[in-house]
């Protein structure tokens, strides 16, 4: 189990990216996410609040995801 942290600022990309103790990435303005067995269970309670959380390239980049825009077609109705 390690304890995990949450950037307050997001990245360019609008992401925040999560950390566990003792990386050198570690932002000095963070929040305490809580104990887990692994970085996927943090990513679960970070994206409570920051729905655009992701995991620290150097100390989980194995749940490193990337955002994107999406464009949705929408459909109009027509009632006749």
């Amino acid at each position: 189990m390690s304890h995990y942290f949450i950037n307050n600022h997001a990245d360019d990309d609008g992401s925040h990216e999560v950390h566990a103790v003792g990386c050198k990435k570690m932002p000095m303005d963070k929040a305490y996410l809580g104990n887990f067995d692994h970085v996927e269970a943090a990513l679960i309670e970070a994206r409570k609040d920051f729905w655009q959380s992701r995991g620290c390239d150097k100390c989980a980049r194995e749940y490193r995801t990337e955002y994107r825009a999406v464009r949705v077609p929408v459909q109009k109705v027509t009632m006749t």
